[in-house]
């Protein structure tokens, strides 16, 4: 009776995976040609079974999007910090958003578009946070390179990488134009938003970032995010001697 019960049970779980694969091949059509890595060059991290289920089932934008929850998870998640032996955790100041390590933050970025290489926000988001938050603008690029071998369409990656070369060579104004630029397409991520008010603060230029936390504040759908642009509004603010809003 159990193992007939087991039977039954497995054949629910298959029945349902059938139904969500078929469900979301409906709702994101497949691009025609998409320029898929093989599957020796996926980064499976500790996820193997679920990644390549979804990859062999058919149904990697749904897999990349379970991926994707999971790196923000990773990477929302304090790290351990100083005293971490008795307990301690890592907590940036309430003015930053995304410092730390997180040293497999470029392993769970990979293992995102690596699933589903037209995810494009994953891509630049994990860019921005990689050189602009975790001061590691080599991984940035790689990741951006990877981008663009994999989609020579997307223009934003070339803009990202442009802006990340004239970051490394203390080129100010250039960087601020070309993310000025970034924050133009509505599918901007809120993080390079973020990125934008903090260089003009960082540079002194205080009514910019102030406008640039404004639009953050309209726009961030993430409520972290608009806490962190209410907190920046208020400094600036304060600092400009301006009623808060």
């Amino acid at each position: 009776m159990e193992q007939r019960s087991s039977m039954i049970q497995l054949a629910m779980v298959v029945a349902c995976t059938i139904a969500v694969g078929v469900a979301a091949s409906l709702r994101f059509p497949q691009p025609a040609a998409l320029n898929f890595p093989p599957l020796n060059e996926l980064r499976f991290g500790d996820h193997a079974l679920m990644d390549v289920g979804g990859v062999f089932l058919g149904l990697r934008r749904l897999t990349a999007d379970l991926a994707w929850i999971q790196l923000l998870l990773y990477y929302g998640t304090p790290e351990e910090g100083p005293g971490e032996e008795s307990g301690g955790h890592h907590h940036p100041d309430p003015l930053s958003y995304g410092g730390g390590r997180y040293e497999r933050f470029l392993e769970y970025c990979q293992r995102v578009v690596r699933i589903d290489p037209s995810f494009i926000t994953a891509y630049l988001y994990g860019a921005g946070a990689l050189a602009w938050n975790l001061k590691r603008s080599d991984e940035a690029v790689e990741l951006l390179q990877e981008g663009v071998q994999r989609n020579p369409q997307a223009w934003q990656f070339h803009k990202y990488l442009a802006a990340i070369g004239f970051k490394q060579r203390g080129e100010f104004a250039k960087v601020a134009s070309l993310l000025e630029e970034a924050i133009r397409d509505p599918a901007c991520p809120s993080m390079v938003i973020n990125i934008l008010g903090n260089t003009y603060k960082d540079e002194g230029r205080y009514p910019e970032a102030l406008r640039v936390f404004l639009e953050l504040y309209d726009r961030a759908k993430d409520p972290e995010y608009q806490t962190t642009a209410l907190k920046q509004i208020r400094w600036l603010s304060e600092r400009l001697h301006l009623p808060f809003p």
